[in-house]
């Protein structure tokens, strides 16, 4: 839903005047914001865009946990904001959940399963064909077994996913599936997307790789990321390729600025199946909290 952003103000004011600790529980308040400029070039007029100023990542979590008698209880609310600096519209999420022995089992927002497990080398196209924002949410731990589970009702979007990650010694692999039904009131189509990952990191550097397949598409999606660690500089350079749609190639240098500053520089290079070529630029600074 959107949200005036005196709405959000007036949340962080009444939230900053709540006490952060009780008796009963505690209340963790953290986010990220993060502004950028960015342009993007190309043969084609109607792709180019001007320099601009927008927003990245910019969110605020508020989280609230207490101790009941089968592990702990929570309660989730977060605001997120996106747009140009001109133009910003917010939307908001709520989740409750409990989290023990069995595991956590939640209510409203859930994990997406096959993004936690199997989109392990790519931010630039996303693999995930749903959002699970009204769900049933699972995820439990056994031993360097993950798993994830959500489900959404036929009233709530009719989606379901599983994935399943394995980590050890710096090696990670995992696989998931997502299945959308059919849902023409929301204009859904049905689709069913699999994936694979795998990924190996120290602290010098780490490679990562995923596979996703969609069965009604008939289309896949390749990508392929490295990372070379050096103090405060991080590198990376990814290669997305999505099947008869277009590849991507992007380098990028993160810098930390602080403990939880930071600020990074990015090349996107799109190459289309159809039409001409994109570079975009971004220079991006971030605040986490």
């Amino acid at each position: 839903m959107t949200l005036k952003k005196s709405a959000i103000a007036l949340a962080v004011a009444s939230a900053c005047m709540l006490p952060l600790t009780s008796n009963a529980g505690e209340l963790k308040v953290s986010g990220i914001v993060e502004a950028e400029i960015t342009k993007t070039d190309s043969d084609d007029e109607t792709q180019e865009t001007d320099l601009a100023v927008e927003l990245g990542d910019v969110r605020v979590q508020f989280k609230y946990v207490e101790p009941v008698k089968v592990g702990e209880a929570y309660a989730v609310y977060r605001v997120d904001a996106d747009g140009p600096s001109n133009t910003i519209t917010t939307s908001d999420s709520v989740t409750v959940g409990l989290k023990g022995t069995f595991g956590d089992v939640s209510l409203g927002e859930a994990a997406i399963p096959i993004e936690e497990v199997a989109e392990l080398a790519n931010d630039i196209v996303d693999i995930e064909i749903g959002d699970y924002d009204q769900s049933l949410g699972y995820n439990n731990t056994f031993g360097p077994v993950s798993v994830f589970a959500a489900f959404a009702p036929e009233g709530s979007g009719d989606l379901f996913g599983f994935g399943a990650q394995y980590s050890a010694g710096g090696l990670t692999i995992g696989a998931g599936i997502e299945s959308l039904n059919e849902n023409i009131p929301a204009g859904q189509a049905e689709e069913t997307v699999t994936a694979v990952a795998g990924k190996f990191a120290n602290n010098m550097f780490s490679v990562a790789a995923h596979h996703a397949m969609y069965d009604e598409a008939d289309s896949s999606l390749s990508s392929v990321q490295g990372k070379y660690f050096s103090g405060d500089w991080t590198f990376a350079l990814t290669y997305t390729t999505v099947e008869d749609t277009a590849d991507y190639v992007r380098p990028e240098a993160t810098y930390a600025l602080g403990e939880m500053t930071y600020v990074n520089f990015r090349l996107t290079s799109m190459s289309p199946e159809v039409g001409e070529d994109t570079l975009t630029y971004r220079v991006l600074l971030g605040v986490e909290f």
